[in-house]
């Protein structure tokens, strides 16, 4: 296979994401993510693995600095590939040019067999993950009776309880200032680290994203 470095298109590049990559967390592959993260200041390469002209595996490589040591390449919900058949966590030792490690999270790899597989090479397993291990995904395609239905019991109640009390839900009217002492509420209660108020401010600003808030007498719940 020919390994090239920032050659496919915006169109080919989310094409191959839309039809391969996992059903939970593919927009970190997504060529506007990429776009996202070169606008906050990192560095982006896009990498594709080709046979045949055509791409079998690619694998959006964000390469995140160490203060006084370098840099080390991360790959989030990757490398996406056509077939597991090929060992690309293996292989993206061939994606550093220069960095320290190459740090990959993708969903398909079991940990008892990344450890079998490569326990004689230089591959680490089981270190602190950065994204979430778990993903729960709703069907937005079905009716709001129909959601409503599928949650638990409790859930539906304590939604009707918050409607009898006039929780009210509004969808892009609050600012990231508006909504930053919850942020950072949450963030020291839960344990989590947030970024700077100007990453939200930026997301908001350059992709898809938005702020759905919860409100009850004009103060911000959620």
């Amino acid at each position: 296979m020919q390994i090239i470095r920032d050659q496919l298109n915006q169109s080919a590049w989310d094409a191959f994401v839309l039809k391969h990559g996992p059903r939970s967390g593919r927009f970190l592959q997504s060529w506007s993510w990429g776009e996202f993260q070169k606008f906050v200041g990192e560095t982006v390469e896009r990498v594709a693995w080709m046979s045949n002209e055509e791409p079998v595996a690619i694998a959006q490589v964000i390469r995140k600095k160490i203060p006084g040591f370098g840099t080390y390449a991360y790959i989030p919900r990757g490398p996406i590939e056509i077939s597991s058949e090929t060992d690309l966590i293996a292989d993206a030792e061939n994606v550093a040019r220069g960095d320290l490690f190459v740090r990959v999270e993708a969903l398909r790899l079991q940990v008892t067999d990344l450890r079998t597989s490569h326990k004689n090479s230089n591959f680490t397993c089981g270190v602190r993950e950065i994204q979430p291990s778990h993903t729960f995904i709703t069907d937005l395609s079905q009716t709001e009776e129909q959601l409503v239905a599928h949650m638990h019991e409790k859930t539906r109640y304590n939604i009707r309880l918050a409607e009898k009390k006039g929780i009210e839900i509004e969808i892009g009217t609050a600012s990231i200032d508006d909504v930053w002492p919850v942020f950072e509420m949450t963030a020291s209660r839960d344990a989590f680290r947030l970024h700077g108020k100007e990453y939200y401010r930026k997301m908001l600003s350059s992709t898809n994203a938005f702020l759905a808030i919860a409100k009850h007498d004009g103060e911000i719940l959620a």
